[in-house]
């Protein structure tokens, strides 16, 4: 579970992995982060990147190699600081 949020994982060994960044992310509090990114590394699950945006984070793969993201903020606030970095941002077409 992540706060009141809850989903279920299935275990596929035929799903081949994905090289694109696309992945769901999970808002999570600061207070809630480092014990949940704890829980998530000892479990043995695969960090799939570092960190480089604002705010905490942790990129991370389920079972079946979906990428996965806690993020301490909201996506208004990820919009934001992504819109500012023009550098790796500037051929993006914004719809928000």
């Amino acid at each position: 579970m992540i706060g009141d949020f809850w989903f279920c994982l299935n275990v596929d060994l035929a799903r081949e992995p994905q090289s694109c960044y696309t992945h769901y992310a999970f808002s999570v509090s600061s207070e809630d982060f480092e014990m949940m990114a704890d829980k998530i590394q000892n479990s043995g699950a695969h960090i799939f990147k570092e960190n480089t945006s604002p705010g905490e984070s942790l990129y991370f793969l389920d079972p079946d190699g979906h990428k996965l993201e806690i993020h301490v903020g909201n996506s208004e606030a990820r919009i934001a600081a992504k819109k500012a970095n023009l550098g790796n941002w500037k051929n993006v077409e914004w719809f928000v």
